[in-house]
């Protein structure tokens, strides 16, 4: 593989990952709760992130754009690529784990029980015969 793209997929998947570690996951929660209005707002949102976190990163000279146009105008084109590819990413990511994710796993779907279904209920494990 080209060196190239290799370094462009890294970084793309560095800067969605921090995104998605700082803005959206479950074992970082305790953390975005004390973060002021302006950096949950920042941090929640793929776009405004993925622009930060890729000038900050190509910046630092992670990603083959600062190889290719020297610091300043690498982290530039840093954040306006993680500006376009962050949400990209941030969208498959949801749709595969909508897909893969089995409903009960979420726990808001485990705090309120199913509807009826013509008005039966469904069975739950303790309804099941022994």
């Amino acid at each position: 593989m080209n060196w190239w793209i290799a370094e462009f997929l890294e970084f793309t998947l560095i800067v969605t990952g921090l995104q998605y570690l700082f803005g959206e996951a479950r074992i970082t929660a305790a953390l975005r709760a004390l973060y002021p209005p302006w950096a949950e707002i920042l941090m929640t949102c793929p776009s405004c992130a993925g622009f930060w976190i890729g000038l900050l990163g190509a910046g630092l000279g992670l990603g083959p754009v600062t190889h290719a146009h020297g610091l300043w105008w690498g982290a530039l084109t840093g954040g306006l690529i993680a500006l376009v590819t962050t949400p990209a990413l941030r969208g498959l990511m949801a749709l595969g784990w909508a897909v893969a994710e089995p409903p009960h796993v979420h726990a808001h779907a485990m705090a309120e029980p199913a509807p009826p279904v013509d008005g039966v209920l469904p069975m739950t494990a303790e309804d099941e015969p022994t």
